[in-house]
């Protein structure tokens, strides 16, 4: 183990070497939710030493996704998660259905629904409405075939059998679970629910499946405490770094944030972004903005 402090000497040569490496993924492209500019401006937040280390070690251990890969993940669940979740042995999902070309149909057939994880309080621009935008748009998929939570019951009644609720990010599983409660799903035994994330940690993975045993879960991407930046392969050897990045946080964050989400919610500390946003469980000082700090993404 050693101290960041051991490793300020290097700072400079590291933070411009990861700088020309991020420079190069925005000019070809492949980080293409993330200008120059943003990067610039994202970097000028951080003035000595250890500030410019550890936003060259955020920098190294950034993970976006590009619309490209956005749109397959999204592929991904509706082609591989989907069946997954709904048959039970590979035979099945082979001879099964194909659901990307039955949700992309005109055809409406009233024996399956999509719907997105939210609340009706939730706003247009929460990501369960910006998930389900995401999977009209990018896939075609038909409308019609979508409908909001609170219509559950009403397309029971209208006799549909299956309910696939998509979500872009299962964290701890808490806000998941409170959706599940209040739209008591627990309580349809006629019918089939299955939940499509598009990332899921596996605490998340964990809890849903021992509280809603009634729901078929099959995450598109999965995670696990190892995919915290503190406890990264690359980096968990700096036996300090998250008092670094502590002690530069409080620098730019109110001690009112910090207190409700120092290292993202629920202290998940990932290092993940989407092209259409970014998860409250990804590290905040990728994304936090204020009047004097600069954020790399949008949440």
């Amino acid at each position: 183990m050693i101290s960041y402090k051991d490793l300020l000497e290097e700072t400079n040569e590291y933070f411009t070497k990861v700088k020309q490496y991020a420079r190069q993924q925005i000019d070809q492209k492949i980080w293409d939710s993330i200008t120059s500019t943003d990067l610039d401006n994202w970097l000028s937040n951080f003035k000595s030493p250890e500030e410019k280390l550890l936003s060259a070690i955020l920098l190294d251990a950034f993970i976006p996704r590009s619309a490209a890969q956005t749109t397959s993940v999204l592929k991904s669940a509706i082609e591989r998660a989907l069946p997954q979740a709904i048959y039970s042995n590979p035979q099945e999902v082979f001879e099964g259905t194909n659901f990307l070309e039955k949700f992309k149909s005109k055809n409406i057939s009233n024996d399956i629904r999509i719907v997105p994880v939210i609340r009706n309080i939730d706003p247009p621009t929460k990501s369960g409405p910006s998930i389900a935008r995401m999977f009209k748009r990018q896939l075609g998929i038909n409308e019609k075939y979508m409908i909001w939570p609170w219509l559950i019951d009403e397309k029971i009644k209208e006799g549909v059998e299956t309910f696939v609720f998509i979500d872009d990010v299962l964290a701890t599983g808490q806000q998941a679970s409170e959706f599940f409660e209040s739209h008591k799903i627990d309580q349809y035994s006629e019918v089939t629910f299955s939940y499509i994330p598009l990332l899921a940690h596996s605490r998340g993975l964990e809890r849903i499946k021992r509280d809603f045993p009634n729901i078929k879960i099959c995450a598109v991407e999965q995670i696990t405490p190892e995919d915290s930046l503190f406890n990264n392969e690359k980096f968990k050897k700096i036996s300090d770094l998250e008092h670094l990045y502590i002690s530069v946080a409080k620098k730019h964050q109110s001690e009112r944030f910090l207190k409700k989400m120092a290292k993202g919610y629920d202290d998940l500390a990932l290092t993940f972004s989407y092209y259409h946003a970014t998860p409250n469980a990804t590290l905040p000082l990728y994304w936090y903005e204020s009047d004097v700090f600069n954020p790399l993404v949008k949440r």
